[in-house]
């Protein structure tokens, strides 16, 4: 429903750019997936009126746009877009989709950014959401995405990191359910904002069962934070005085449920160095043709798969341990097994080839130093990025291995040409992720460009971004768009460690270290390893 929200207001958008009338719209996706939209008759109230009345057997979900002029106190938006989306016969409260659309002819910018208005709490956990969507489907259209360029950053103050990291704010957001009857949501989306809902303690829908014990575990992704995690259950196991279905009746019981099989997949993971991927009963049988009958064994409708094979309950484990004769003993030797089966099985990383690697760059520093040494550009002092330059030298001894994603770069890196420019990257401080898991979250982070959403975190991403001048060193990135350990950090590119001597892809094998963090640069292509070559070649490299 969201991506159907997302497309139609960009459509209803590109009408406005083009100075064309926009008639009230509604647009309507079937069970099938097949979109359609149409222009009812009557005023917006009747139209309205109509729909909550109408019963529509089938419908998957609708979606309906009405523009209107619009003024803001803080925001320089003339116009705005309702959109009302919701499923079945009634559509929830609309949000102001508020667009900025006055033009400064002199610099062909258009101060400003695009912002939520009047949003309902029912619609709070969608709302940061619809942004990137939208964003994404204008970007698609030749018109859409000139319209996109021209916006430019409307704040006073440039971005600062170290004023975002010294300030704690509460995030605003609701973390949605998990629903196993629904094949078509995004489970891996799902848990990473159950986990993000966790540790920074924001409300879930339906609410969430033991809420303040599950505070005061202090639970920090770290391996011995599950052993508080058996510690409550061992706790809760003689408190619970309904049986086990009664208890999974309860949708807050359920929230608890699966934000504790989340977050233990997701550590389990991270400590083995695994990759995790998430499905519901349905989705599964779909996807790897493993056949679970939920309905009949309730305990199995959630599962987890390491690296793409090897498939776990968390459910059932954890109801065995609430509801069975499961033991701490037995429950952490679980845990240890599941550790052992995701390493097992964990593809190779790139830092596996690192100590090859350091042989060939301790050979370049001793026979032709200066083709480590990035030429400094005159417009760096002064500049943030001075840091960079300062400690880039560093990473070539004892540093790690890991792939990377641009997120942003100087259009001038994707063409020939002598000047060398900064840009921002993504990559996983462990290496975990192979550089195609990091191509969906760098777009995303991409897509908050020019927007400004409800979560301060992912709006002073979007700050950073649209405001383009700002460094940013090893920020990490909100759980919510990854469980895993992302960092976002400013690099320089320098055009005679890139084959071709210019940017091909978005994908780029990095140079990190622990003792600088934020510190990143391109593993120069003379150290490319035949992994490295082979990988990147696939993705566009000249090599």
């Amino acid at each position: 429903m969201i991506d159907l929200a997302g497309e139609a207001a960009a459509k209803a958008y590109q009408l406005i750019l083009q100075h064309q009338p926009l008639p009230i719209t509604l647009w309507r996706r079937a069970a099938g997936g097949q979109a359609g939209s149409a222009a009812p008759r009557g005023t917006l109230a009747e139209v309205r009126a109509q729909l909550h009345a109408a019963a529509t057997p089938g419908q998957a979900g609708q979606v309906l746009l009405f523009e209107m002029a619009a003024r803001f106190e803080d925001c320089p938006a003339e116009r705005a877009l309702l959109v009302e989306f919701g499923a079945g016969t009634g559509l929830l409260h609309g949000l102001l989709l508020a667009l900025p659309y006055t033009v400064n002819r002199q610099r062909q910018v258009i101060p400003g950014m695009i912002q939520l208005r009047r949003c309902p709490e029912r619609l709070r956990h969608l709302a940061d959401d619809l942004l990137p969507r939208f964003s994404r489907a204008m970007r698609s259209s030749e018109g859409g995405s000139a319209w996109l360029r021209a916006l430019e950053y409307d704040r006073l103050a440039p971005p600062s990191q170290d004023t975002f990291e010294a300030t704690r704010r509460a995030v605003d957001a609701v973390c949605p359910a998990l629903r196993a009857d629904n094949p078509d949501q995004d489970c891996n989306v799902l848990a990473n904002r159950h986990v993000d809902a966790l540790v920074e303690r924001y409300p879930f829908e339906h609410g969430i069962a033991y809420r303040k014990a599950l505070y005061q575990l202090g639970l920090d992704l770290s391996a011995a934070s599950l052993l508080r995690i058996d510690y409550l259950l061992e706790q809760l196991k003689p408190t619970l005085a309904v049986p086990e279905a009664q208890f999974m009746a309860r949708p807050a019981n359920r929230n608890f449920l699966h934000v504790l099989a989340f977050y233990i997949g997701t550590v389990v993971a991270q400590e083995s160095g695994a990759r995790i991927d998430w499905f519901t009963a349905r989705q599964l049988q779909r996807a790897h043709a493993i056949a679970v009958d939920a309905a009949a064994q309730p305990r199995l409708a959630l599962a987890g798969m390491f690296n793409k094979s090897d498939v776990y309950y968390p459910l059932e484990l954890l109801l065995e341990r609430l509801f069975g004769s499961c033991s701490s003993a037995q429950f952490r030797a679980t845990l240890k097994e599941l550790g052992r089966m995701a390493a097992a099985s964990r593809a190779s990383r790139l830092q596996d080839d690192m100590e090859h690697v350091q042989r060939r760059i301790d050979m370049a520093r001793s026979g032709d130093p200066a083709y480590l040494v990035p030429q400094r550009p005159s417009w760096a002092d002064g500049d943030s990025i001075d840091l960079w330059f300062q400690n880039v030298g560093a990473l070539f001894l004892g540093g790690r291995l890991v792939w990377g994603r641009i997120t942003q770069a100087n259009h001038l890196m994707w063409k020939e040409g002598s000047a060398n420019c900064p840009g921002e990257v993504l990559y996983d401080l462990r290496g975990i992720p192979g550089g195609d898991a990091l191509g969906p979250i760098a777009d995303t982070i991409f897509d908050y460009k020019c927007t400004r959403p409800l979560d301060h975190r992912l709006a002073f991403l979007a700050d950073l971004l649209t405001e383009e001048r700002t460094r940013s060193y090893g920020l990490p990135l909100p759980l919510r768009l990854s469980s895993a350990d992302l960092r976002l950090t400013t690099i320089f590119f320098d055009r005679k460690h890139l084959p071709g001597g210019y940017l091909h892809s978005a994908l780029v094998p990095l140079l990190i270290h622990d003792d600088y963090p934020g510190i990143v640069t391109v593993l120069p292509e003379r150290f490319w390893t035949v992994e490295v070559t082979a990988h990147a070649r696939r993705n566009g490299w000249p090599v």
